[in-house]
């Protein structure tokens, strides 16, 4: 990030806390193979030029611990809008005022799952059962990386998620060990991995019916992510007498990074991760927050971020949501956010704050925490951010108590970020006004047709 009107010295800062490391520069050696039945059907062979790249041109790529494109340094903010491509949540037209929207206001990322599984994740799902694909939910995604294109939006795209909604690897674990199955199981069973590769490969295959490209060569996408939030139940290997902690996601990522590397060399990878660790610093703020280091929750954010086919690092910031009560939240920066960059910085590597948010009352406004956030996010050498999340006048029926529109408490601060990562030479030592002013605006009210 490049926030000019805080006056930190970044490059000071990153310089003091990069180390190369020769062992993630190496050349990508690992790969995974999984049963031969999965890919044969599949030609990834380069195709002809395609008819319609819209706005995004190049692929973002990564320099050391900075994000490039068109051989410059590149820097993000947006928001996640996951339900982008949820064909119940929103018609055709909503999808392209939503990119339209959200480019007017400034975003150049949004991050949108890529998945919905299983028959009751929603009406039209993409996989309505195990190796089901379904034409008419993909061709919704096809549109949702065509308008981002048309809007110069780039897309991170998820292909599963821990929790439960859309269905995620609760439903993989259930159509390979029955109804009750231990989510964990995803991670670890052939059956369940498979199924896993089957979904991406088809994915990375797909070429859109709008513009012509296939999904591994379009560059609207910024970066594919393995999973929303990887990790296990609280201590599920350490209550099973399994060692060490983290393995059985790590070992995951491993080689599920290694087998999409081998397929896409287009896009950055990411985990998708959080940012645990299972040996974290032990001088917390706090007794109540040394999970967040102690492998709690069965990630290990260091080994997971040296993986050479993770390109660059991520974490989720929810102070008010991990323990931190209202009087604590200024110590989040330096508990948590400043040693996840050290690390991935350590590996020369960029690291995004792919979410951050506050629900409504935990601090007078929303405008605070996200300003802090950001703040430190700025101070510590991250790339990029990505809030949770804003919507645009009610389109998806998203709502919730970190939800805001544009215009509600928590504008200002998003209004500022998006003008500080723009790249636009700036003429003061303030946001630009008039950035700030297209969020003023209040929000219109769109009846509810659900």
């Amino acid at each position: 990030m490049t926030r000019n009107t805080k006056g930190f010295d970044i490059a000071a800062f990153v310089a003091l806390l990069s180390i190369v490391s020769s062992s993630v520069n190496a050349s990508r050696t690992l790969r995974y193979e999984p049963s031969a039945e999965i890919t044969q059907d599949f030609n990834f062979d380069s195709e002809p030029p395609a008819t319609d790249k819209g706005k995004n041109q190049g692929f973002v790529t990564v320099n050391g611990t900075e994000f490039y494109l068109d051989g410059k340094p590149w820097h993000c903010a947006g928001t996640n809008a996951y339900y982008a491509a949820i064909t119940d949540r929103l018609t055709p037209g909503e999808v392209d005022e939503l990119f339209k929207t959200h480019a007017e206001k400034g975003a150049t990322v949004l991050r949108v799952f890529a998945h919905s599984d299983g028959a009751s994740s929603t009406s039209n799902p993409i996989q309505p059962s195990l190796g089901v694909y379904n034409e008419d939910a993909l061709k919704r995604l096809d549109l949702v990386l065509f308008s981002a294109a048309k809007y110069g939006i780039r897309l991170i795209l998820p292909f599963t998620n821990y929790e439960p909604f859309l269905g995620g690897i609760q439903w993989y674990a259930e159509q390979v060990g029955g109804l009750g199955a231990d989510k964990e199981i995803f991670y670890t069973d052939a059956k369940a991995r498979d199924a896993y590769i089957s979904y991406v490969t088809m994915l990375l295959n797909r070429k859109n019916t709008l513009n012509n490209l296939k999904y591994s060569n379009d560059p609207t996408i910024f970066a594919l992510e393995l999973m929303n939030e990887p990790h296990t139940r609280d201590n599920w290997e350490k209550n099973r007498g399994l060692s060490p902690q983290g393995k059985i996601v790590g070992d995951w990522i491993r080689d599920m990074a290694a087998f999409i590397k081998g397929i896409d060399s287009n896009h950055i990878l990411l985990t998708g991760e959080e940012g645990y660790r299972t040996e974290g610093p032990s001088t917390m703020s706090s007794g109540n927050h040394v999970w967040i280091n102690n492998g709690l929750k069965g990630v290990n954010f260091a080994r997971n971020c040296a993986d050479p086919n993770i390109d660059a690092c991520t974490i989720h910031a929810y102070p008010d949501n991990w323990g931190y009560s209202a009087d604590q939240y200024q110590n989040y920066g330096k508990d948590f956010m400043a040693d996840r960059a050290a690390v991935a910085h350590a590996l020369n590597k960029p690291i995004l704050m792919e979410e951050y948010g506050m629900r409504s009352g935990y601090l007078p406004t929303r405008d605070d925490l996200m300003r802090y956030l950001q703040d430190e996010a700025e101070k510590a050498g991250y790339a990029c951010s990505l809030v949770w999340s804003a919507s645009v006048d009610g389109i998806g029926k998203d709502s919730g108590s970190y939800i805001f529109r544009y215009g509600e408490d928590g504008s200002e601060a998003l209004a500022e970020e998006y003008y500080n990562e723009s790249g636009e030479e700036k003429s003061s030592g303030s946001a630009n006004e008039e950035a700030v002013s297209l969020f003023s605006a209040p929000a219109q009210e769109k009846e509810d047709t659900n």
